[in-house]
């Protein structure tokens, strides 16, 4: 498709195709053209026998056109009534005639509104001098005297009673009069051209839709028996058929990510193509992530189609050259499965019959993908079977099924009664919008208990938001929390909300909240108060609905009375108090801990073969009185898991640093831990480590393992010493 040169105008008579206008000169009248209906005819013929491209026909046929009226240029638009827009497509110019600025991306329908309404309405256009414009079409004029062009006609096409195209003609060289027979038969001219355009599309579609029936027959046979292992390759090749029958570069499948996001699992493009496999749509693209949640069909058949919100969309289209893209939804046992995805780089009508088509197509692909998903955790299933027969005999280890996880507060591990405690709190002020006040060390939880608050409250749909007061520079904390204007200090090139902005409707955690400074806790007490603020260099007040949780691991009551913090904002904080317990108050909870630790890092470090843990070392863990909290822990049992081989997790216990000076004897190395502990069960086996009772047996290790440690801690029998 060519871009198009149209050149509004119109007379302040409103004339229109049914206007008695008798020529006077310039443009002579159709009696002067006799032969204009074989010239017609001519054009019919050519039409008839075009089946698939037009555009070098168009073109021709406007040459044709222009040569015979003696014009300067013609321009052909499609015509959209439901949008009320005016779309160049083609162009023509005579020789010598100057093209202009307006090409196929040019907002006609924006810069002459005037025009647009009376071509969208089916009224022709004719100027037979500038002064006939109205005021109203100011616009209209401006571009004609630009350009220099004296008069002018515009004549829209009808099919099946709705306007879908229109013919401009221009006379720039000298003044022209449209008489009403000339007008006629252009308007005839535009709907002969328009009708075939119609045709052939229709045929475009037609041999589509037969190409893509034929594709979806042979690709729901072929899922039929596939293997677990083998669906996800052929989901690709599928999509490869599909892109090819539809004549696209890149075809994708999006399947869910949580609750309210989508990520690109699959995709066939062209070689060299762009890809976006393994993107996350919610966190690139926000407009379209909010409508696909929705479970519906969404076509974009050009660019401005898309609301201006839509961006980051836009200028993704653009950047890799892209027109008009489809998304269709489909399911798989019931509910939503995901969505496939059409890119197309040329402006593009999407058919209700091809969204059909693509919906039981898509629905074959996730049935695929559910029966994969299902047919992986059966085998997971067996595996864990497997596991759990052979951990069973293992007498001398601590057994996952004996410290079965609590998760009734998201992330949170453990059954003591400090940690009870705590969470009859988080149960209590949850359903609430009371600020809280979470206190304890370093490395004890507190942003999990802070979590556990808002999955807990009404606000739970809403997405919390964490602002870490320590982890910001003072001169950046202010526009962090509650936004800048551009322009607000140097290097603020855009308008930014703030944290608490987006945080409205939902909760906030301003964590490590002792740490902010001085000057900003005022303005944090005001929102507080009142829920109102200014964004950094603006003087309007914005108010927000945000529930404030903080934490905190220092004492914040000491620090009001070194003139630290301000009494007021601690006050206002203060309100509901969570105290969490530090890790060597809660030793019970120390086995869950680490086994919730081995699942985790099993998965990200594909270690699956984790099935027992030493007693000695797990003894040796609860004697620690771990100063980092559950922090520690947890780097304590990563670094185990990747010095672990088998199947046994082994703790270095050396490892452990001892604690600060000062330290009660509760709080030994977990070296000196081990070396007591193999002490005592070799003295109480009289030094016999082999055999039946021996020392080995009943720490559970093997002879040779024993006798290597009892050399490496330097042990001794009283008498060999």
């Amino acid at each position: 498709m060519h871009a198009v040169n149209t050149t509004p105008t119109e007379t302040s008579e409103e004339r229109v195709c049914n206007a008695d206008s008798p020529a006077t000169g310039g443009l002579a009248g159709v009696g002067d053209y006799p032969d204009f209906e074989t010239l017609i005819e001519r054009i019919s013929s050519q039409l008839a026998d075009i089946t698939w491209e037009t555009d070098a026909v168009v073109d021709l046929i406007l040459t044709q056109l222009g040569s015979f009226l003696g014009a300067d240029r013609i321009g052909y638009l499609e015509v959209d009534t439901d949008k009320g827009t005016l779309m160049p497509t083609t162009r023509w110019f005579a020789e010598g005639v100057d093209t202009d600025e307006l090409g196929r991306d040019a907002n006609v329908s924006g810069l002459f509104r005037w025009l647009t309404a009376r071509i969208v309405a089916g009224e022709c256009v004719a100027i037979d001098d500038l002064d006939q414009f109205p005021d109203s079409a100011s616009n209209e004029r401006s571009y004609c005297e630009k350009l220099g062009i004296q008069s002018f006609a515009m004549v829209p096409a009808e099919l099946a009673g709705k306007v879908v195209a229109a013919l401009a003609i221009d006379s720039i060289r000298q003044p022209r009069d449209w008489d009403k027979a000339l007008i006629e038969r252009l308007k005839l001219v535009a709907e002969i051209v328009a009708g075939s355009i119609r045709r052939v599309s229709l045929q475009r579609s037609m041999a589509e839709l037969r190409s893509f029936e034929l594709a979806a027959f042979q690709l729901s046979t072929k899922f039929v028996n596939l293997r677990a292992e083998q669906i996800d390759a052929e989901i690709e090749e599928g999509l490869g058929i599909v892109a090819k029958a539809l004549g696209v570069p890149l075809v994708s499948m999006l399947e869910p990510e949580g609750r309210n996001d989508f990520r690109v699992t699959h995709e066939w493009a062209q070689q060299n193509g762009v890809r976006f496999k393994g993107v996350t749509v919610l966190g690139r693209f926000p407009w379209l992530a909010a409508k696909l949640v929705q479970g519906k069909s969404l076509a974009i058949t050009e660019l401005s189609d898309f609301p201006p919100e839509a961006e980051a969309e836009i200028a993704a289209m653009r950047q890799v050259g892209f027109q008009a893209v489809l998304w269709v939804p489909f399911k798989a046992r019931g509910k939503l499965a995901g969505y496939l995805c059409i890119d197309s780089r040329d402006s593009r009508s999407w058919s209700d019959d091809l969204v059909a088509r693509l919906k039981l197509l898509g629905e074959v692909f996730g049935e695929a993908a559910a029966r994969r998903d299902a047919e992986h955790e059966l085998q997971e299933s067996y595996r864990q079977i497997e596991k759990l027969k052979k951990q069973l005999k293992d007498e001398n280890v601590y057994l996952r099924r004996e410290f079965k996880l609590d998760f009734h507060h998201g992330s949170i591990v453990g059954n003591s009664e400090q940690l009870r405690l705590a969470l009859r709190k988080v149960e209590q002020v949850a359903e609430t919008d009371t600020t809280v006040l979470i206190t304890g060390e370093t490395g004890t939880g507190k942003e999990l208990l802070a979590r556990a608050i808002h999955d807990l409250s009404p606000r739970r749909d809403n997405l919390m938001v964490t602002v870490n007061c320590a982890a910001l520079p003072s001169s950046l904390v202010e526009a962090e929390l509650f936004g800048r204007e551009k322009g607000a200090y140097t290097g603020a090139l855009t308008r930014e909300a703030g944290r608490f902005e987006v945080a409205n409707g939902s909760t906030i955690l301003l964590d490590e909240i002792g740490e902010l400074p001085l000057e900003l806790q005022a303005k944090l007490l005001r929102v507080l108060e009142t829920g109102e603020f200014q964004r950094l260099g603006s003087s309007k007040t914005q108010k927000v609905d945000v529930r404030v949780l903080a934490s905190t691991n220092r004492d914040l009551a000491a620090a009001v009375r070194e003139k630290e913090f301000r009494e007021d904002l601690f006050f206002r904080l203060n309100v509901f108090q969570i105290e969490v317990p530090p890790l060597r108050e809660r030793t019970d909870d120390i086995p869950k801990l680490v086994w919730s630790f081995v699942q985790e890092f099993s998965k990200s470090m594909g270690k699956k073969n984790i099935e027992s843990i030493p007693e000695r070392a797990m003894d040796a863990l609860r004697a620690y009185s771990w100063p980092g909290n559950i922090r520690e822990l947890r780097n304590v049992v990563e670094r185990a898991m990747i010095v672990s081989g088998g199947p046994t997790l082994e703790i270095e216990l050396a490892g452990i640093a001892t604690n600060a000076p000062g330290a009660t004897a509760s709080s030994k190395r977990l070296v000196d831990v081990e070396r007591d502990h193999i002490l005592a069960v070799v003295e109480a086996a009289g030094w016999r480590i082999r055999g039946s009772g021996g020392a080995a047996e009943i720490l559970g290790l093997k002879p040779t393992t024993l006798e290597a440690r009892i050399k490496k801690l330097g042990l001794k029998r009283p008498d060999t010493a």
